[in-house]
């Protein structure tokens, strides 16, 4: 109860409270600890933060019993762990760098992504960090050079091809929030693929099914890579975007209307049994 109330990963599974909020500059104190978040009485004060988070998360904190008539001092638990107990493989992560769950987490995503197998193979290359970067091909001897051939930057990565080269970064500021940007490009790449196949649309400005855009954006950043790397032809940088979103609308209609005739195939044979 000692945590702080926005910034700490408190609440199970949601993350700091900070990235779901939908206001973060009407935060008057992000600094507030959760223990003053509560009543003497030992109920959530939902004046404090009730009008700053959506109504999914409201409800995660409304289950969470509060403590304060209890509390009498801080207690020492091991944070890697919701029940407070240490355990060897948790340990391992966090001295490895892994959040917990998010390795587990991620590939159940994409395992579940509504797309092609096309796609989900695509994104858990990218997990890998196995795309056919300049990297990559040096580590595979095809290649002495690992700069990136577009900016010039040092190593053209996993990283660099889909969020760190200027031309990429330029179509993510066209469709993440300015707020998010740095949140956004500090993730390394499995739980950047996480947090976007979320769909929980904190990212977007402005799109309602934006695992699919997402998808469909580093996608297209990836086309366009090899376009401007091996065809001779220029390619305009606003077409990635616009090739995201066509294709976004193309999946979207596809999915419709496969769930539409799911729904007659099953009206009909329901029909023959009866």
């Amino acid at each position: 109860m000692w945590s702080i109330f926005f910034r700490d990963n408190w609440l199970p599974k949601i993350g700091p409270l900070l990235l779901h909020c939908l206001n973060v500059t009407a935060i008057s104190e992000q600094s507030v600890k959760v223990a003053s978040i509560v009543t003497e009485g030992g109920e959530w004060d939902w004046s404090k933060f009730q009008h700053l988070l959506p109504c999914q998360i409201l409800i995660r904190i409304a289950v969470i019993q509060c403590l304060r008539p209890l509390l009498k001092g801080d207690l020492a638990v091991w944070a890697g762990n919701k029940l407070g107990r240490f355990i060897v493989k948790l340990t391992y992560q966090v001295r490895s760098g892994i959040e917990a769950g998010t390795e587990e987490d991620v590939w159940s995503l994409i395992d579940r992504f509504r797309e092609t197998q096309r796609m989900k193979v695509f994104l858990w290359i990218v997990c890998y960090d196995k795309i056919m970067t300049n990297q990559e091909h040096v580590h595979r001897h095809f290649s002495l050079d690992a700069r990136c051939g577009i900016c010039g930057g040092e190593v053209e990565d996993v990283d660099h091809v889909l969020r760190s080269c200027p031309q990429s970064q330029m179509v993510w500021r066209e469709l993440v929030w300015p707020e998010y940007l740095p949140f956004f490009f500090s993730l390394d790449n499995k739980r950047w693929v996480r947090e976007n196949l979320l769909n929980d649309g904190r990212f977007a400005k402005a799109c309602a099914d934006y695992d699919l855009m997402f998808e469909g954006t580093c996608w297209y950043i990836w086309l366009h890579r090899n376009a401007r790397t091996f065809e001779v032809d220029e390619v305009e940088e606003s077409s990635v975007l616009q090739r995201a979103q066509a294709w976004l609308v193309r999946a979207v209609t596809s999915a419709v209307v496969s769930r539409a005739s799911e729904q007659m195939r099953m009206e009909s044979a329901w029909g023959v049994v009866r």
